[in-house]
């Protein structure tokens, strides 16, 4: 240490005087310490894998719920699709004449940009 650095400390222990321990920190301290150096490598094996486990499991789960929910949502938009298509499609030839399917195509796409913003401004993820 350098003696601007002793100074420093000299000064420091001068002007503040060192906390007040409470009775026996000392040797709990020694006690933690010990305790803590007592690692049993089978035991934190075992437990590190049971944990491992459990995360997957997890995982797992929330990856089905995830694939039930697509698919969930694939079927129910591709029967909106089809029924949407069953009805709208002649009123919009009706309306609209050759240009009735670009009709369809507009509001469809649309459609999806309003419940893609909706998931955005709600915070969610699609």
């Amino acid at each position: 240490m350098s003696d601007p650095e002793r100074g420093l400390d000299a000064a420091l222990a001068q002007a503040l005087a060192p906390p007040k321990l409470p009775a026996g920190f000392r040797s709990r301290l020694m006690a933690s310490v010990a305790r803590q150096g007592e690692y049993r490598v089978p035991e934190s094996r075992m437990a590190l894998a049971a944990d491992l486990e459990r995360q997957l499991q997890e995982l797992r789960a929330g990856h089905l719920r995830l694939q039930r929910r697509t698919l969930l949502s694939l079927l129910a938009a591709a029967f909106t699709a089809g029924l949407l298509a069953k009805t709208a499609v002649p009123e919009l030839y009706a309306r609209f004449g050759d240009l009735g399917l670009f009709a369809l195509a507009t509001v469809g796409a649309l459609a999806g940009v309003a419940i893609a913003a909706a998931y955005w401004w709600r915070g969610e993820q699609l």
